[in-house]
């Protein structure tokens, strides 16, 4: 769930579609989005059947999936005809020189991120090992790292960062987790 306010808008990625952008001023190294959902989370799974789940064109793995740690991926197995969803974390674009890290679930800040910049992400840190349906605005296929690579990768990126800054801002959790969490 984002902790951040942000709009979706026409992406600056060329071919990308949509792109989602902050609408707060974001310091380097905030926490600007925590792994919770109006999903269940209910399933644990190897990284074999969350790529099963995602050859079905199921699109709910993909929407409520995240890697949790070295082959494990966490998602919701239950469906709701009325879902709503609580963010806009979909339009969040992958790009080679990101400005938000993916580790452990948790998206932190690589740098100071102005209003109105948009939000990006390196894919290799959230997909699977394997080819990913993801294109880059070159039409290239994104190849994500492994479980191990993926999380060494992006724990030496954050300590990196965490020796960097003062301090881990985290926005304010938003009333719709308040509210969910109750």
């Amino acid at each position: 769930m984002l902790c951040i306010k942000t709009e979706v808008k026409e992406s600056n990625i060329p071919n990308a579609g949509k792109g989602l952008f902050s609408l707060d001023f974001i310091h380097k190294g905030s926490i600007i989005f925590i792994p919770a959902t109006i999903f269940t989370i209910n399933k644990l799974v190897l990284e074999e059947e969350y790529q099963e789940e995602l050859s079905k064109a199921n699109e709910l793995p993909l929407n409520t999936g995240m890697r949790w740690g070295s082959h494990y991926f966490l998602h919701s197995c239950e469906t709701n005809n009325n879902t709503v969803y609580i963010d806009n974390t979909d339009y969040i674009n992958h790009a080679s020189n990101p400005n938000l890290l993916s580790c452990l679930g948790l998206f932190f800040a690589l740098n100071d991120i102005n209003y109105g910049d948009e939000l990006t992400l390196d894919y290799r840190y959230t997909g699977i090992e394997k080819e990913v349906e993801f294109l880059t605005s070159n039409q290239e296929r994104i190849i994500g790292f492994s479980a191990k690579e993926a999380l060494l990768q992006s724990a030496q990126k954050l300590i990196s960062i965490l020796n960097e800054v003062e301090d881990i801002h985290c926005f304010d959790l938003p009333s719709q987790l308040i509210k969910f969490l109750s």
